[in-house]
C-alpha cells in the first residue's frame, strides 16, 4: 500500500505535488494548519484513507466526492467545518466518517448514499436535526451523536436504535434549542 504521512509538519497548504501521486492509497495530512483542500483531491483515485483532522478547514470541496474508491475511513474533525458537501453522498464504500469537533449545523440528505457506512461520529457539533436518509444505512453499527443539540432533544421520544443495524449508541445532556425542522419519521 503507498502512503504517504505528512501529519504535524506545520503545513499551510497540501504540497502540489501530492496531486500528483495517483497511486496513493493513504493519506494523512492532519495536525496541520491547512486551511483548503485543493478540488484536486478528486483525482486521487486510488485512495482508501484520508485523514484531514485537526487542521483549520472551513469548507470541503465537492470533488471529494469523487473518490469513489475511500473505503478505509474518511477523517473530517477538529477543523471549522459548518457542512460538508453533498458529494460525500456518492462515497458508497466508505466504511468510517469522523466528522466530530466542528460547527455542523446539518447533514445533507445525501449522506444516505454511504450504503456501507459503518461508523459515524458527529458529536461536539450544532446538529440540530438529522436528514431522513440516515435511517436507511442499514449498514451502520454505530451512530455517535452525543454533545449535540439535536440527540439531548431527541432522547426522550427517540428510540435507542434508530437504525436497525445500530449496535452502539451514543448520548447526550444538553438542553434543548428551539425546534427548527421536524424530526425524522425514524425518531419519533
Amino acid at each position: 500500500m503507498r502512503r504517504i504521512d505528512l501529519r504535524g509538519r506545520d503545513l499551510e497548504a497540501i504540497p502540489d505535488w501530492v496531486w500528483a501521486e495517483s497511486d496513493v492509497e493513504w493519506l494523512n495530512l492532519s495536525e496541520n494548519g491547512i486551511a483548503s483542500v485543493s478540488s484536486r483531491v478528486g483525482t486521487l483515485a486510488a485512495l482508501r484513507m484520508l485523514d484531514l483532522g485537526h487542521n483549520a478547514l472551513d469548507s470541503l470541496p465537492s470533488a471529494l466526492g469523487d473518490l469513489v474508491g475511500l473505503s478505509d475511513y474518511l477523517y473530517l474533525s477538529n477543523n471549522q467545518l459548518r457542512s460538508i458537501p453533498a458529494s460525500l453522498g456518492h462515497l458508497s464504500s466508505l466504511k468510517y466518517l469522523n466528522v466530530t469537533d466542528n460547527g455542523l449545523e446539518a447533514l445533507p440528505e445525501s449522506i444516505g448514499g454511504l450504503v456501507s457506512l459503518r461508523e459515524l461520529r458527529l458529536y461536539a457539533n450544532a446538529l440540530v436535526s438529522l436528514p431522513d436518509s440516515i435511517g436507511a444505512l442499514q449498514s451502520l453499527r454505530e451512530l455517535h451523536l452525543h454533545d449535540t443539540p439535536w440527540n439531548a432533544c431527541q432522547r426522550q421520544s427517540a428510540p435507542s436504535r434508530p437504525c436497525e443495524s445500530l449496535t452502539s449508541a451514543t448520548a447526550a445532556s444538553k438542553p434543548c434549542p428551539p425546534q427548527s425542522k421536524t424530526s425524522p419519521p425514524w425518531a419519533s
